[in-house]
């Protein structure tokens, strides 16, 4: 996801709270904010939320996040799917299939006034409810249409893509937390691990944090604002996402550049991030905000390698993701929180937490 809107954000996290398969899907797509009327749209690998959006609820907003992923893990937009049926009306059929199952889901989802959700169909797949539209129901152009599909050929390329997203999210979702009517109509396959990059376990332990018992929205986070709340972890003394990057002098300025280029993808799917940057000591501890200003970051060090001062200066957080080489001193006994620890090469190695090679997979 290449987004910044803290709505955008705030809706994955309730998707991921109630259905994890389909935000980790999210989490690989482009959900883009377009200002012009209308509701919302996906042309099959993108997702478009138009000037409605504002007027949602967070439930709302959540529920429509979930429509369109779930049209787009369908393959709703293809030319492959539509065939010779009428467009319209087989958004439509899409429309209520997708509805029913998302107002299964409770309370914490829910769907805008407006949208065709009709118990009748419960059960039914999508080809009988075009039948039945098609025989039954007013003239195509007098169906209501909530969304917007582009239907469209995708590219290989982007077919491949696609495939890529729905593996990997299946992957970190745990197959367990997969709906079935996706294994059913998907041929979900456990990924290579040779092409497991370092940013699909992260989305991983994301999902897990997300997940936690202790995640909850019964007080407001302090970056709430009006009546969108942020969820927050029951510990008061968890923080942000921090991002450790080993600046000792075995990390050359090559090797840095490319940590903090990597640790941009992290504000694709957080707020912020707290940034501390170690050798033997603490050089620099900061909140960054913008994914270009971490690109721009310029970690200070040089000296020897000591980990345990990073994790002095951050006794709590919900989760951390460590930028090193690996060859340093470490703590005895691994901290309250996750820990990814991103290693330059696949000669490093770690005592606790999960670790990954930063080009594996690539």
């Amino acid at each position: 996801m290449h987004a910044q809107d803290k709505s955008i954000t705030d809706a994955i996290a309730a998707v991921m709270d109630v259905t994890p398969f389909y935000a980790h899907v999210l989490y690989g797509l482009k959900v883009m904010r377009v200002k012009r009327p209308g509701t919302a749209g996906t042309d099959g690998l993108r997702i478009m939320l138009f000037n409605n959006w504002d007027k949602w609820s967070a439930e709302e907003q959540a529920g429509v996040m979930l429509h369109e992923c779930m049209h787009v893990v369908y393959k709703h937009c293809t030319r492959e799917f539509v065939r010779n049926r009428r467009p319209r009306l087989l958004n439509a059929a899409c429309d209520y299939y997708i509805n029913l199952q998302i107002a299964a889901l409770g309370d914490r989802l829910a769907l805008p006034l407006g949208v065709l959700l009709d118990e009748k169909y419960t059960n039914w797949e999508i080809d009988d409810i075009y039948v039945d539209l098609l025989v039954n129901q007013p003239p195509e152009m007098e169906m209501p249409e909530f969304d917007e599909h582009d239907f469209a050929d995708l590219t290989e390329s982007e077919r491949e893509q696609l495939r890529d997203i729905v593996r990997k999210a299946a992957y970190a979702a745990g197959q367990d937390n997969v709906p079935g009517e996706v294994l059913e109509m998907l041929p979900l396959t456990t990924p290579d691990p040779e092409r497991i990059t370092w940013r699909t376990v992260f989305s991983e332990v994301l999902g897990e944090v997300l997940r936690s018992e202790d995640y909850s929205y019964a007080r407001p986070n302090n970056r709430s604002q009006g009546d969108v709340l942020l969820p927050v972890l029951a510990n008061p003394g968890v923080g942000q996402v921090v991002v450790a990057v080993d600046s000792s002098g075995s990390i050359n300025r090559e090797q840095l550049r490319a940590f903090m280029s990597e640790s941009a993808h992290i504000l694709s799917h957080v707020e912020s991030v707290r940034v501390v940057v170690c050798d033997t000591e603490v050089h620099q501890d900061e909140a960054v905000y913008d994914a270009q200003v971490l690109c721009d970051f310029v970690p200070r060090g040089g000296g020897g390698t000591d980990f345990c001062p990073v994790f002095e200066a951050v006794p709590m957080c919900e989760f951390m993701v460590f930028f090193t080489d690996s060859y340093g001193t470490f703590p005895d006994q691994a901290p309250p929180y996750p820990v990814l620890w991103v290693l330059w090469d696949e000669r490093g190695s770690v005592p606790w937490g999960r670790s990954v090679v930063l080009g594996a997979g690539e």
